[in-house]
């Protein structure tokens, strides 16, 4: 197994947009997701490999159009949350198929899917 240290905004953008694209099947699962970054765009355009996500409400961070994005998707699922903060941050993306076995790629750390976390924020993520 090897692990990769994402520590700048860049890697972590072109990070996401590659696995985003290359991957059959997504999930995730973030405390809040903004509109409009082309991340979120290139998740839109790729939504039918959305196997199940999680997108969390809490402190209004979420956008409203993620949330126009996705309202009747029901393989996404926003948490509302009224004690404590649901707080992760995880993304998974993987491929099965008969001339290949499972092959897979995770990014755990502390960015969410929002434009703060993709251009201004220190974010980690092994």
């Amino acid at each position: 197994m090897k692990m990769k240290l994402i520590n700048t905004n860049n890697v972590l953008k072109t990070t996401l947009s590659r696995l985003v694209n290359e991957y059959e099947n997504i999930s995730f699962a973030v405390a809040w997701a903004s509109a409009g970054t082309k991340i979120f765009n290139e998740v839109i355009r790729k939504r039918k490999n959305i196997h199940k996500s999680v997108i969390g409400t809490h402190f209004y961070q979420t956008h409203p159009d993620v949330l126009d994005a996705f309202v009747d998707d029901q393989k996404i699922h926003f948490m509302l949350q009224p004690n404590g903060v649901f707080h992760p941050k995880i993304y998974l993306f993987w491929n099965e198929n008969e001339w290949e076995a499972l092959k897979w790629e995770a990014l755990i750390g502390s960015a969410n899917l929002t434009v703060g976390a993709l251009t201004n924020n220190s974010e980690v993520m092994v």
